[in-house]
């Protein structure tokens, strides 16, 4: 769980760093607006779904 939400930290800094400055742009540099925001709701999907598969494994224990 950890390492989806350092992949997203990570994205999201180099994103705001490439718009915060302007000798780049996002076309040229950062990944696709489809692949960002496919790993953000992956995330955010996991984070959601955590909860519920523990409460799932402890019911069956």
């Amino acid at each position: 769980m950890l390492k989806v939400w350092r992949h997203s930290c990570i994205t999201r800094l180099w994103r705001y760093w490439i718009t915060s400055d302007k000798a780049y742009t996002l076309a040229n540099i950062f990944m696709t607006l489809n692949v960002y925001l496919c790993a953000e709701f992956n995330a955010h999907a996991l984070v959601c779904e955590y909860p519920a598969s523990k409460s799932i494994a402890s019911l069956s224990s």
